[in-house]
């Protein structure tokens, strides 16, 4: 008959049992399955590469020192790694281990506009569009404009507002019309030179 060792696992805090056979490997088991020894591995991977005294925001600094990520980006310049044998972000991995998942369909905002930063106190969860029109990109450009190129309002019955390719486009409706009749001017005249050549 096998003794039976009650041991708590270190990662899930879950009690399991270990047979009393003889054998050493198993009797200095710390995990209750591959799966949990596997994370603890995949964490100390993780944390190993966080830099966490990295620069203070110059607009925020209120949020304290950047954990910079000292191993590879992607082309934008976001922190990645490996996790559990698949590429992901490295924000998303540490704030979920940190925080909360991450709820369905929302993106980490960097809000102290650093994209190798790691640091969850820096990450707020908000929807795409929240996003870029945070961000310092053209959509957000645009998106603060209130006068068109030549002056003119964006608002009220001088606004055209439609959806191109799935984002969505404002136009002044004042320079539309130009540009419609201009080319309606260029066409005319180009047909009455054809008329006149024959």
């Amino acid at each position: 008959m096998t003794d039976q060792k009650s041991k708590i696992c270190l990662r899930c805090g879950i009690e399991f049992f270990q047979v009393r056979s003889g054998n050493k490997a198993w009797e200095k088991r710390k995990f209750c399955t591959i799966e949990c020894f596997n994370t603890i591995n995949q964490d100390q991977k993780i944390w190993s590469k966080v830099n966490k005294n990295g620069p203070i925001p110059n607009d925020r600094p209120e949020l304290g020192n950047c954990w910079n990520w000292m191993a590879s980006t992607t082309e934008a310049g976001y922190a990645k790694t490996t996790y559990f044998n698949k590429t992901r972000l490295a924000h998303r991995i540490i704030y979920e281990l940190l925080k909360e998942k991450i709820p369905k369909g929302l993106h980490l905002d960097h809000l102290c506009r650093n994209t190798r930063c790691v640091n969850p106190k820096h990450l707020e969860p908000v929807t795409v569009r929240e996003n870029l029109l945070r961000g310092k990109g053209p959509v957000s450009e645009n998106h603060k404009k209130t006068h068109c190129k030549y002056g003119h309002e964006l608002q009220g019955e001088n606004l055209i507002y439609k959806i191109v390719n799935g984002w969505p486009r404002r136009s002044c409706r004042t320079c539309v019309r130009r540009i419609k009749l201009a080319s309606y001017h260029r066409l005319k005249n180009k047909n009455n030179e054809n008329t006149n050549l024959e």
